[in-house]
């Protein structure tokens, strides 16, 4: 597809459009706000009261974070690469 734009159909519906944007705008932050709390407010002070050091918990933390969005950036080659 992305070799032969001509095949692309444009078809854009405004309402359907507009209710995604109103609940992505609701649930994003949301998501976003708990992903923080348990990740930083959680897990953090989890590993910090483990190892006693907090450099250990940041970076303990941020791998699983990490591990937890590198499906994101596989789904992105897929849609680029087209495999």
């Amino acid at each position: 597809m992305l070799l032969n734009p001509s095949a692309f159909k444009f078809s854009f519906n405004f309402y359907p459009f507009l209710i995604l944007v109103i609940i992505s705008c609701l649930c994003f932050p949301i998501q976003s706000f708990f992903e923080e709390l348990f990740f930083r407010g959680y897990l953090m002070q989890g590993f910090g009261l483990i190892f006693k050091r907090a450099l250990i918990s940041v970076i303990i933390t941020s791998i699983l974070f990490g591990a937890m969005h590198i499906s994101s950036l596989s789904d992105l080659n897929q849609v680029f690469a087209g495999y």
